[in-house]
């Protein structure tokens, strides 16, 4: 196992090569887990329900301590106490809970730090860039799935990341021949538009081909990036 992580670009900086990391997080373990994962790489005879009960005990006697103002420290695992945030006007004042707020304070122990340090195996993640993901057309006319369009009839694009600026010339859904890519039309009339779901009026355009595939064709929401483009797997015959 490894942390994985993704560089994100620093725009508050300026520069073009300043970049910083993301640990791209695996899953949140909660105590159960734990005393799954402890029983079943050690051997402790401790079953999990009294392993548990132990937690929430824990979990009561942290609490008592740090209501009673101590600094716990455990075991190297992490430390904690309480602390008293606000602004106080003067030597006498006194605490307000309305003007001021008591916390606890956590830190990481230098054990675990020390440990976690030496042994974590990080790995950097390449991130495919986002782009429109279409996975199915239903020509409405007939309830057939990835097989036909009808003329003027009502078509549905299901999929993902579909969004587009549609005040954009070269955005949008397109009907595109199968065969010449140069001769296609763009959809302009919709019924529903958006991120997984597209509907729209078909148009009557026979091309030479007599099948089509659709695009959708988008920005991602950038205003000057370039155009993203996702096609249908299926040959649609036109009908």
């Amino acid at each position: 196992m490894s942390i994985k992580f993704k560089l994100l670009k620093n725009h508050l900086t300026g520069n073009n090569n300043d970049y910083y990391a993301r640990v791209i997080q695996s899953n949140s373990i909660d105590l159960e887990r734990i005393a799954d994962t402890i029983i079943e790489q050690s051997n402790t005879t401790v079953g999990k329900a009294d392993m548990m009960a132990v937690f929430i005990e824990l979990l009561k006697t942290c609490r008592w301590f740090m209501e009673e103002g101590y600094h716990i420290n455990m075991g190297g695992l992490f430390e904690m106490y309480p602390t008293i945030g606000g602004k106080f006007d003067g030597e006498d004042d006194t605490y307000d809970p309305a003007r001021h707020k008591i916390d606890i304070i956590t830190n990481t122990g230098k054990k675990l730090r020390k440990q976690f340090q030496t042994n974590a195996v990080v790995e950097k993640v390449i991130e495919p860039l986002r782009s429109p993901q279409i996975t199915s057309f239903t020509d409405v006319d007939t309830a057939l799935k990835n097989m036909q369009v009808s003329s003027n009839g009502i078509g549905t694009l299901l999929g993902k990341e579909l969004k587009f600026d549609s005040g954009q010339v070269d955005e949008g859904v397109f009907l595109v021949d199968s065969i010449d890519s140069s001769e296609f039309e763009k959809i302009t009339i919709f019924q529903h538009q958006g991120p997984t779901k597209i509907v729209f009026k078909t148009p009557n355009v026979p091309f030479t081909s007599g099948e089509a595939y659709f695009e959708v064709r988008s920005r991602m929401g950038s205003v000057i990036g370039e155009v993203r483009t996702n096609r249908l797997s299926y040959k649609l015959n036109q009908v």
